[in-house]
């Protein structure tokens, strides 16, 4: 068994595309359980550093989920325009020796299930999102329909609620990461329960490599005497409030006329004190500073 070989696997639809590095001769199998479970047997008599295959994870061999986005701006950096799923599983082996990609780190059975109940919920509160909103325009005659799958909506959110507060109460190994989550400003049971079931690195980096890979941390934007706005990019969009859209990392300056129309109105306050001002950065959004404060926090065991 070689345990330095490099292994880079192109999945589509229908089937699976395997390129070793250094060998010209490629192969493919079926994407069934079948064809997986014949590819698993080869790859654990070969040793590879790179899959990209979620099966071959559960396998106990080491996986690197790579980024598809990331692999081709790698090909045209090397001079390759073409595209062909033989291709790709080629770029994909020379990718993985040279950039060493981190290894994927799976889902525990309880993060699982714990995942699958925040799926759910989101699914029910977008539903009811939308009732809610079609309550406003429907005709009078059928509003109490409407009524009555919101009442059936609430209900099933409550539930999935308590299921996912008593889930977090039975999990042991949970318990010291959940009060100190649960102890930041902000932090309710739903963030509680998503940064715990979809960031399992959570506890195992340091804090800015952590927000780094939430998409909290502002990148820097310089060249020569240029100083570019520091943005947020990225990130998981499971657990960053601001899904992959770049968000800045300082407000927009208040616009003049909001403030004229303040004044006009007499408002004893004004829209920059409510925005509590920090030396090094600012929070726009509530919910994105204290997922910020959360995730850099000391007080987290590693």
């Amino acid at each position: 068994m070689t345990t330095s070989s490099y292994v880079g696997i192109d999945v589509s639809k229908d089937r699976l595309d395997v390129a070793v590095l250094g060998e010209e001769r490629g192969w493919q199998v079926e994407n069934t359980q079948a064809g997986i479970a014949k590819l698993v047997q080869q790859m654990q008599e070969i040793g590879p550093e790179l899959i990209v295959v979620e099966a071959l994870f559960h396998a106990g061999l080491c996986v690197a989920v790579v980024n598809p986005a990331r692999v081709r701006q790698f090909a045209r950096a090397c001079g390759l325009l073409a595209k062909t799923d033989k291709l790709d599983a080629q770029v994909l082996a020379v990718f993985g020796q040279r950039v060493q990609p981190r290894h994927y780190e799976g889902k525990s059975e309880a993060e699982k299930q714990l995942s699958a109940l925040l799926v759910r919920r989101k699914q029910v509160e977008e539903m009811l999102k939308a009732e809610q909103n079609r309550l406003r325009t429907t005709s009078p005659s059928l509003k109490s329909s409407v009524v009555e799958v919101i009442i059936c909506l609430k209900e099933q959110k409550n539930r999935l609620d308590e299921q996912i507060r008593q889930f977090l109460q039975e999990q042991q190994a949970w318990q010291e990461q959940t009060e100190i989550l649960s102890s930041a400003p902000g932090v309710g049971m739903v963030t509680t329960a998503t940064l715990l079931a979809e960031l399992p690195e959570l506890g195992k980096m340091d804090r800015k490599k952590i927000a780094a890979l939430v998409g909290v941390a502002p990148m820097n934007y310089d060249s020569g005497r240029k100083r570019g706005y520091r943005k947020t990019k990225a990130g998981r969009s499971e657990v960053h409030p601001g899904g992959h859209a770049p968000q800045p990392a300082d407000p927009s300056p208040i616009p003049a006329f909001v403030e004229a129309r303040q004044r006009e109105e007499g408002s004893s306050h004004s829209l920059h004190e409510e925005i509590p001002h920090h030396p090094q950065c600012h929070a726009p959004r509530p919910a994105t500073f204290s997922l910020r404060h959360c995730l850099t926090s000391s007080h987290m065991p590693t």
